[in-house]
């Protein structure tokens, strides 16, 4: 059947129902420079977020054995690695320790770009 066809047989087709309602969410109030309001954040200190990686880790060794929490101290990233719980061998890292020491040569290059131009 071509297309000219179908068009002769589309008013005798029982029409499909469709709903066409929709949740839209709302929409936040931006200033007149295009800026919205930034979320007021509070502050964390490096204390917080040891806590925090020391109660994951506990938590962990709870219900798995096999995951690991910690914080770069270079970038201040948070790592998670996975072990094998019998022979405590690295199976994964998360981000890999590729991209981690990737990240530490952006930051130490960047910072020699910012003095070559002052």
């Amino acid at each position: 059947m071509d297309r000219a066809d179908l068009t002769l047989l589309a008013p005798m087709m029982p029409r499909q129902q469709t709903d066409r309602s929709q949740n839209v969410p709302s929409i936040e109030r931006v200033d007149a420079d295009g800026r919205g309001r930034a979320p007021q954040v509070e502050s964390v200190t490096a204390e917080d977020v040891d806590n925090a990686v020391a109660t994951l880790n506990d938590f962990v060794q709870v219900v798995r054995r096999d995951l690991q929490f910690s914080v770069d101290e270079t970038s201040g990233r948070t790592v998670i690695t996975v072990l094998d719980s019998e022979t405590e061998e690295v199976v994964r890292q998360i981000p890999p320790e590729r991209l981690v020491a990737a990240a530490e040569n952006v930051q130490r290059l960047q910072g020699l770009l910012f003095e070559a131009e002052a």
